[in-house]
């Protein structure tokens, strides 16, 4: 039998970076580009480097259970032990999980009846690119299932805002939250949290004023507390030049938030249902 070590390689890369991400996604934890790229490439050694020593069953069995111990310390070493275990025995489960259905996908596409469970790299298109290609398609259809389901939902209450800071004017995608009852203590005035990533057009200048609590007294810049289900904390807020929400004005407070508001869609900015 012909055998491409590149085939080979890359069909353990692929799986093993499948089976990593549907671990992660379950485990809801993020991993970094590189964690997966050293888990997978240490996986992928183990793979090509084993069937080159000829070992007895009992000790090739430790080794390949030890390699799926190392692919999830890898991504989940800052995580206590026992999501560590977890996170192997869903390894462990979604590795067979695969090997069968990798082997009813060949089944289903062989002229015969007759199962070959020795897989081979000498075929025009490697296994491993195959599920991840169907594997990608697959994300990409739960995402588009998942965006329009949750664009039908917010729709109604999604409006366009629009302010001026450092005689910047930013357009931004709003959001009427209704649990979103904030109030300047200082000012009376409603209070709208917006993403630090939607202000990034703003000067280095003026972020650096911020950090140093030096904006000129017109901003009246202070920090609001909030009250969140994690817990307490404060927001660093601003007064923008002017604000438009739709296509009315609006007199309000800009607090700035480090968290994304939504993994799906585009949201710049959250609003109380007193500015709709």
């Amino acid at each position: 039998m012909q055998v491409y070590i590149e085939y080979a390689i890359l069909d353990n890369f692929c799986i093993d970076f499948v089976l990593l991400f549907l671990m992660l996604k379950v485990l809801h934890i993020k991993a970094k580009w590189w964690q997966y790229f050293l888990a997978c490439s240490l996986g992928t050694a183990i793979a090509i480097c084993l069937p080159l020593v000829s070992l007895p069953l009992y000790a090739s069995i430790p080794i390949k259970i030890l390699s799926g111990v190392l692919l999830s310390v890898f991504v989940l070493w800052r995580q206590p032990f026992f999501v560590w275990l977890v996170g192997f025995l869903l390894l462990m489960v979604f590795t067979f999980s695969l090997a069968g259905m990798t082997i009813a996908f060949l089944y289903l596409f062989k002229h015969d009846s007759a199962i070959d469970f020795s897989l081979n790299y000498s075929g025009a298109l490697p296994v491993g690119l195959l599920i991840l290609g169907v594997f990608c398609v697959f994300e990409a259809v739960l995402f588009l299932v998942k965006y329009i389901r949750e664009r039908r939902i917010i729709a109604p209450f999604l409006r366009s805002i629009s302010l001026q800071i450092d005689g910047k004017i930013l357009n931004l995608s709003g959001y009427m939250d209704s649990g979103n009852r904030l109030l300047d203590p200082q000012t009376g005035l409603p209070v709208i949290v917006v993403c630090k990533q939607a202000l990034k057009m703003l000067s280095k200048n003026w972020w650096d004023s911020l950090l140093a609590n030096k904006l000129p007294k017109h901003y009246k810049q202070h920090f609001i507390p909030i009250n969140t289900t994690s817990g307490n904390g404060k927001l660093i807020a601003f007064k923008p030049d002017w604000l438009h929400i739709g296509n009315f004005r609006h007199e309000a407070m800009v607090a700035i938030s480090n968290e994304k508001f939504s993994e799906v869609l585009k949201v710049d900015a959250l609003f109380g249902p007193d500015l709709m």
